[in-house]
């Protein structure tokens, strides 16, 4: 908890998001989950938990939220997003990694987050539909942070994290 301007007191929380890409057949991994009584698009995400490294909560996450495990150490950091609501603060690593880097699905009975009520493989077209049902505004801008890391990693180059802020 931080003392800000003024003495509001603002509470920060530290997530991790995992962006999935299948970057032959151009496909995102995604989860329709609850929020506050609707359902809402996401890509795996969560808070890390104490004593967790970003890296352990952004794995963890991935299975609970879609059964999905990574084989070997094949993530990439690719941002950081800060998205403020209220006087709450959440900080977000965003890590990226393709879909062939994953051990195959142990079916719909290994998703194990009360919240996720499926996870999917869908294209950029069907995710220009789903646009309005998305969590928050940086979904978009998470993806695209993965598909850019994605894209310079397999061609050897350096990988500098982007930053995205909503407010």
């Amino acid at each position: 908890m931080f003392t800000g301007e003024n003495d509001m007191t603002v509470n920060t929380k530290l997530c991790v998001s995992i962006v999935v890409l299948d970057m032959e057949a151009e496909e995102v991994l995604i989860v329709f989950e609850k929020q506050d009584g609707r359902n809402v698009v996401n890509v795996p995400s969560g808070h890390i938990e104490i004593g967790e490294s970003p890296v352990a909560a952004a794995v963890r996450e991935l299975q609970e939220e879609t059964g999905y495990t990574l084989k070997g150490s094949t993530l990439l950091l690719a941002g950081t997003t800060i998205l403020t609501k209220g006087n709450t603060q959440y900080f977000t690593m965003v890590f990226t990694c393709e879909a062939k880097n994953l051990t195959s699905v142990r079916g719909e009975d290994s998703i194990n987050d009360d919240d996720v009520i499926e996870a999917k493989w869908i294209s950029n077209k069907e995710m220009s539909f789903l646009k309005d049902s998305f969590r928050n505004t940086l979904i978009t801008p998470k993806i695209q942070m993965g598909i850019l890391a994605i894209r310079e990693n397999s061609k050897g180059r350096n990988i500098t994290p982007s930053h995205c802020f909503a407010y």
